[in-house]
């Protein structure tokens, strides 16, 4: 069962759910759901990365784990001495979104503009830039 806790029925809802669910002392995982990623905002994170990529002599997979090098207190983690990442897709839009003004923030200061997802037709000329250099 999925509630939103923000409508008080809802919560209301939810805490009869749970009190039933105690008494019948079953097992239950509770978590947080976000908003993942959508599919426009995956769609630029590809265009600029792959642009970024291009420009860099990168590839695809290679431009992704810059990004999340640039990003590394969100997307890297030590465990049993091991250091992993984590992937973007479980990300919320609104992190991504930072992650995303972090990398451009990063390349611009490196000398490399990244243009914002408003600027419809600077990301048009980029896509077909990457579309006519056959990029992977």
């Amino acid at each position: 069962m999925k509630y939103n806790l923000q409508n008080k029925e809802s919560a209301k809802s939810a805490v009869v759910y749970l009190n039933n669910l105690i008494e019948k002392g079953v097992k239950i995982e509770i978590k947080q759901l976000r908003n993942k990623r959508t599919i426009t905002q995956n769609r630029y994170l590809h265009i600029i990365l792959s642009w970024w990529g291009l420009e860099f002599g990168y590839t695809l997979e290679e431009a992704k784990q810059e990004f999340k090098r640039i990003n590394k207190s969100f997307y890297y983690y030590t465990k049993n001495n091991r250091t992993y990442t984590k992937s973007t897709s479980n990300v919320s839009t609104k992190e991504l979104s930072v992650h995303i003004e972090t990398f451009r923030n990063w390349s611009a200061k490196n000398g490399f503009y990244i243009p914002s997802p408003y600027e419809k037709q600077h990301l048009i000329q980029m896509q077909n830039g990457i579309q006519n250099s056959q990029y992977l």
